[in-house]
C-alpha cells in the first residue's frame, strides 16, 4: 500500500513550498516541483505521479496546458492553477481529460478540496486495474494507492464493495459482476461464496465445521457450491 504521489510543476518557489506543504499535511507524498515542462517530463520517466498540479505559464516554450496535452495518454488527474484570469485559458484547460482550475491566489482549503476532488474522480478506475498499476481508494479522510496483490478479501453487499488489505478496509461503489469481469481469471482470486471473492495466498485453513476460512481475523463463509475448488486450491497452497 503506497502513498499517492503528488508532482508540482511550478515556476514561482513560494507557491511550490506553499502547495508542498499543503501536501505534507494531507498525508501524501510529494514528489518535488518542477519548473519547466522539460523537468516535469523528468520527472515522470522516473516515477509517474498520481496526481499533478500544473501552473499553466511555466518556464520554457510550452505552458502547463500544452505539457498535459502531451500526456493525456497517461490519464494522470491534473489540477490547473493559474493567476491570469484569461477565458482562452479556461477553455483549453477544459479539454484536457481529469482536470480542474484554480485560479490565484486561492485559500489553501480551495485547493484541499481540488485534490480530494481529482482522487475522488480518479478512484473510479477499477475496470483499468492490473497487476502493476495501482488502485485509489479512500479510508478515512485519505487516499492511498492499492496494488491488485495487497486485496487479501473482497465483500461485495449489493452496489458497494468492501476491499480488505492487512491494515486497512476500503469501499467502493461496485457490483460483483464489474469486479468478476476484472479479477476472475482464477490465477490470483478465488470466488467462495456469492458475495464474497478472496485472494489465492490468504487462504491458510478451511474450517470444516462451520465452512469458514480466516482471513486477516475475518470469519469469511464458503458457500456449499465453491468448497470443492476452495479444498483444491488450500491443497496447492499447502503443498
Amino acid at each position: 500500500m503506497n502513498s499517492i504521489s503528488i508532482l508540482v510543476v511550478e515556476d514561482d518557489p513560494a507557491i511550490a513550498l506553499e502547495m508542498e506543504m499543503i501536501i505534507s499535511v494531507l498525508g501524501y507524498r510529494f514528489m518535488g516541483n518542477a519548473r519547466s515542462s522539460v523537468q516535469a517530463l523528468k520527472e515522470m520517466d522516473k516515477e509517474k505521479p498520481d496526481l499533478i498540479i500544473m501552473d499553466i505559464a511555466i518556464e520554457g516554450d510550452i505552458d502547463g496546458i500544452t505539457l498535459a496535452e502531451s500526456i493525456s495518454s497517461f490519464n494522470i488527474p491534473i489540477i490547473f492553477i493559474t493567476g491570469i484570469e484569461d477565458s482562452s485559458f479556461f477553455d483549453r484547460a477544459q479539454k484536457i481529460p481529469h482536470s480542474a482550475y484554480l485560479v490565484k491566489p486561492f485559500h489553501s482549503l480551495t485547493l484541499r478540496s481540488a485534490i480530494e476532488k481529482a482522487l475522488q474522480n480518479a478512484e473510479n478506475t477499477f475496470d483499468k486495474l492490473d497487476d502493476k498499476k495501482g488502485l485509489l481508494l479512500k479510508s478515512g479522510n485519505r487516499f492511498y494507492k492499492i496494488l491488485l496483490d495487497e486485496i487479501l478479501l473482497i465483500n461485495v453487499e449489493g452496489n458497494y464493495c468492501y476491499f480488505f488489505t492487512k491494515e486497512k478496509k476500503f469501499v467502493l461503489k461496485l457490483s460483483m459482476k464489474r469486479v468478476l469481469k476484472k479479477i476472475n481469471d482464477g490465477k490470483i482470486f478465488l470466488k467462495i461464496h456469492r458475495n464474497y471473492v478472496i485472494h489465492k495466498k490468504a487462504i491458510t485453513n478451511f474450517n470444516s465445521k462451520d465452512s469458514t476460512i480466516s482471513v486477516n481475523g475475518n470469519n469469511v463463509p464458503v458457500g456449499r457450491i465453491y468448497r470443492e475448488k476452495v479444498m483444491k486450491v488450500l491443497k496447492e497452497v499447502l503443498k
